[in-house]
């Protein structure tokens, strides 16, 4: 069953890749054509020059090394890519049938990748959405509509920092943390926010924001849309890092779920404390001595 769900999720995103190469055709149908035109005439006037020819296979080549060196962060891969391509470029005597069907495997094998790679990770996106949406949806019939929320939620980004794969693993993460879908958007945009400024995984500070609200929640107090925003601003104007903050928030938190506190005077009292260097870890033995001490 299992397997009949991935094929589908996989024939799912090929039809969604397919619309979109369509649409795009639709849309400007000019620029398509222009750019089959200009690629076919930048290979007729490379194939008129045997120097031309061989200064184009360098030139993949390096880029090709070049890519390999930006996945694998290796200089001897890429060295070794860039001479094994760079001998048979330079000692290949280039003809024009020959450097056509050089050029010809080339992209249609980068082609191929790109779709291959394309068509994966959309798979592997439409897989979490649903995820979080059979999580999420009461009876099951409703998956497909909350699903489509989801969708929609993380299409409406504003800042587009995180990618759309990452974005739907932060939204199931919201959903398996039983964050409402009402509070998602505000979240997400919450979590792109600091993850401008911060290098802290983004799991986390999406696991940060679902505790902030959900134990807000339990505290009894009201949580609208708008009140991971003002989250962000407390995080924003605390003189330490927001990894520091989340760590001390994390340890803390228990204050709250006890009925020691409130959620708001929580953040302000983190903030206070790591102002006069109180440790992240230690946050929760030095607040429980405040109120013990004021009790």
């Amino acid at each position: 069953m299992a397997d009949s769900k991935v094929a589908q999720t996989t024939l799912e995103a090929w039809r969604s890749l397919i619309n979109a190469v369509l649409g795009l055709y639709k849309l400007a149908p000019a620029v398509v054509f222009a750019a089959v035109l200009v690629s076919v005439f930048a290979i007729k006037l490379f194939t008129m020059s045997a120097i031309f020819m061989t200064g184009l296979a360098i030139l993949i080549v390096v880029v090709v090394a070049i890519i390999v060196f930006g996945k694998t962060k290796s200089y001897g891969e890429a060295a070794l890519a860039l001479v094994a391509g760079l001998l048979p470029a330079l000692t290949v005597e280039w003809t024009p049938p020959l450097f056509a069907g050089f050029v010809a495997a080339w992209l249609l094998f980068s082609v191929a990748a790109l779709l291959i790679a394309s068509v994966r990770l959309a798979a592997i996106s439409e897989e979490l959405f649903v995820q979080a949406a059979l999580s999420m949806a009461d009876p099951s019939s409703q998956s497909k509509s909350i699903e489509r929320q989801l969708k929609a939620i993380a299409d409406s980004t504003e800042y587009k920092v995180i990618g759309p794969l990452r974005r739907a693993e932060v939204l199931r993460h919201f959903a398996f943390r039983g964050l409402p879908i009402e509070a998602m958007s505000s979240a997400l945009k919450a979590t792109e926010m600091l993850a401008t400024i911060t290098k802290v995984d983004n799991l986390k500070i999406a696991s940060m924001f679902a505790d902030m609200y959900l134990v807000a929640i339990q505290s009894g107090e009201d949580v609208d849309m708008t009140s991971l925003d003002h989250v962000y601003e407390i995080i924003r104007t605390c003189p330490a890092s927001p990894k520091e903050f989340i760590e001390a928030f994390q340890d803390a938190k228990r204050l709250v779920l006890a009925g020691d506190m409130s959620f708001t005077v929580l953040l302000d009292q983190i903030r206070q404390s790591l102002a006069v260097g109180i440790p992240p870890s230690e946050m929760y033995q030095h607040l429980s001595m405040g109120t013990e001490n004021s009790g």
